[in-house]
C-alpha cells in the first residue's frame, strides 16, 4: 500500500518537532514505515531538517508554500505595525532568532485585519495546493489519501475524487468552535463551517482523536459507521521507565528534590500560572519541592515575571526548549508530571500518553478525554484547576507519599500497555479502515 499524507497547515513546520501537531505527524508516519507502508508527505511548511530529526526525512516530503497576495498583504501590514509574524517560512528565517507572537501584544484592529487576511489566504491556498499536489499524485500514484484536517481546507477531497482513491480524514479539533470558545473570532466562519460540513460528508472515513470530538462530528449529521474514535499514541520503546533522568537532575541541581514538572509549549491554556501560584502554598508543606518547566512559547515571559513577583526563583526552573529525542530523559527527571490544560476536553494530548508510558505519577485536570483514560487515585490524580485548595492538597499528598507515586506510575504504564496506546496500533486501525473501503468499493 502507498499512502499520500496531506497536512497543509502553514504553521508549525512539519520537521520542527516542538509542537504536538508536528510530533503527531512525524510519529504516525514513522509507525507507517515500521509497518512497511510506502508513504509520502505533501505539506505547506516542511521546516528545517536538523540532525536529530534526520530519520524523518526518509519519506519523500513535498512542500507547497501558501504564498498569495493575501499572505503578502498580511506580512506587509505586520511589518508596518512592528509585530511578529504569525508564522515563518523557515527558508527565509534560517539562522535567525524565532520571533514569538504575543497575544496581548495586538490591538483589536490589528487582530481583525491580520486574521481576516490570513483566512482569505487559506481559502485561496486550496487552488494552489490542488494544482501543485495533482502533479505530485500523478507521479507517486498513491492507493490512499490520508489527511490531517485544517480549517478552510477542501483540496484533499478534490484530489481524492480526481484520482478516484479513498480519503481518510483525521480530525484533531474543530477549529471554528475552538477559536470561538476562547474568545476569538473567525471572520469567514460561515464559509468555514460550510466547507467543514461538506468535507466531513464527502470523505470516505473520519478518524477522531477523542470520543467527545467524535460526538461533535456526529452532530453534523455524519453517519456513525463513517466516524472512528482513535486516540493518540506513544512510542513505548522510546518512552519507557528505564531511561535515566539523572543527567538532567544533575544539570539543574535537582538531586535531592521532589520534582514536579511540565513539558510542552508555554501557552495560556496550559494553566501554568495556576500551578506557579499554587507553589506558594506547596513549599510551606514540602520545602524540598521544585517545579521544572521544559519548553518555550509566547507565555514564557509572563510566567517568568510571575515567578519573580512571587519570589519563587529558587523553586522554579525554566529549562527552555529541548529536542524531542531528549524529552524522555527530562520526563524521567520528574517525580510528578503535571497536565492542567483547560482545552483538553476534546483533545487527546500526546504528552499525556508520554507521561504515562514513562511510568510517571500524573496530576491532571479532570477534563474530557483525560478523565476517560485516568481513573482518579488509581493510575493518576484528577483535579479541578479552578479549585486551588484541591490542587495544592493533591500535589502535597503525592509529593510526600513515595508508595503512592510509585503505584500511580506503574499503573499508568500498565494502562498504556493494556490498551495498546501506540502509534503502531493506530496505523493498524487505519489499514483496517482502508481494507473495508476497498471491500465496499468492490461490492458496489
Amino acid at each position: 500500500m502507498k499512502v499520500g499524507y496531506i497536512w497543509n497547515a502553514p504553521w508549525p513546520p512539519l520537521l520542527s518537532g516542538f509542537t504536538g501537531s508536528s510530533i503527531h505527524v512525524q510519529e504516525f508516519i514513522k509507525a507507517m514505515r515500521k509497518k512497511n507502508i510506502d508513504v509520502f508527505i505533501v505539506c505547506a511548511n516542511k521546516g528545517e531538517n536538523t540532525e536529530d530529526r534526520k530519520q524523518k526525512a526518509e519519506s519523500k516530503i513535498f512542500e507547497i508554500q501558501p504564498n498569495s497576495i493575501f499572505r503578502t498583504m498580511q506580512r506587509f501590514y505586520q511589518i508596518l505595525r512592528k509585530k511578529g509574524f504569525n508564522h515563518k517560512d523557515t527558508k527565509t528565517q534560517k539562522n535567525k532568532k524565532i520571533i514569538e507572537t504575543k497575544l496581548n501584544f495586538y490591538s483589536k484592529p490589528n487582530l481583525m485585519v491580520g486574521n481576516f487576511l490570513k483566512e482569505c489566504d487559506t481559502l485561496l491556498y486550496n487552488f494552489k495546493f490542488f494544482w501543485r499536489a495533482k502533479k505530485i499524485f500523478a507521479r507517486e500514484c498513491p492507493d490512499l489519501l490520508y489527511e490531517r484536517y485544517t480549517l478552510f481546507n477542501y483540496s484533499g477531497i478534490k484530489l481524492a475524487r480526481w484520482y478516484g482513491i479513498p480519503i481518510i480524514l483525521e480530525v484533531n479539533a474543530l477549529p471554528i468552535s475552538e477559536i470561538k470558545s476562547y474568545g476569538g473570532k473567525v471572520y469567514l466562519g460561515n464559509i468555514g463551517r460550510f466547507i467543514e460540513k461538506q468535507v466531513f460528508k464527502n470523505v470516505d472515513a473520519i478518524v477522531a482523536v477523542s470520543s467527545i470530538l467524535k460526538k461533535k462530528i456526529l452532530s453534523y449529521g455524519i453517519p456513525e459507521e463513517k466516524v472512528c474514535f482513535l486516540s493518540n499514541g506513544v512510542d513505548v520503546k522510546k518512552f519507557n521507565p528505564d531511561i535515566s533522568g539523572e543527567q538532567v537532575r544533575e544539570k539543574y541541581g535537582l538531586q535531592n528534590k521532589i520534582v514536579i514538572g511540565f513539558i510542552g509549549t508555554l501557552v495560556v491554556w496550559h494553566n501554568l500560572n495556576v500551578l506557579i501560584d499554587a507553589m506558594k502554598d506547596i513549599i510551606k508543606k514540602v520545602p524540598n519541592i521544585h517545579l521544572l518547566i521544559v519548553g518555550d512559547g509566547f507565555h514564557r515571559e509572563v510566567l517568568e515575571k510571575q515567578v519573580e513577583k512571587l519570589k519563587l526563583k529558587d523553586y522554579v526552573t525554566f529549562a527552555g526548549r529541548v529536542s524531542y529525542e531528549r524529552v524522555p530523559k527530562y520526563i524521567n527527571a520528574i517525580d510528578i508530571a503535571m497536565y492542567l490544560c483547560r482545552r483538553a476536553y476534546v483533545f487527546s494530548p500526546i504528552k499525556f500518553f508520554e507521561y504515562m508510558a514513562m511510568g510517571k505519577a500524573i496530576v491532571s485536570s479532570n477534563a474530557g478525554q483525560i478523565s476517560k483514560v485516568i481513573k482518579d487515585g488509581e493510575n493518576g490524580m484528577l483535579v479541578d484547576t479552578k479549585n486551588k485548595k484541591q490542587l495544592v492538597e493533591t500535589i502535597i499528598d503525592v509529593a510526600t507519599n513515595l508508595e503512592l507515586r510509585t503505584n500511580l506510575g506503574k499503573k499508568a504504564r500498565k494502562t498504556i500497555e493494556d490498551n495498546n496506546y501506540t502509534w503502531e496500533r493506530n496505523v493498524d486501525e487505519v489499514c483496517g479502515i482502508y481494507d473495508k473501503l476497498k471491500l465496499s468499493t468492490k461490492v458496489s
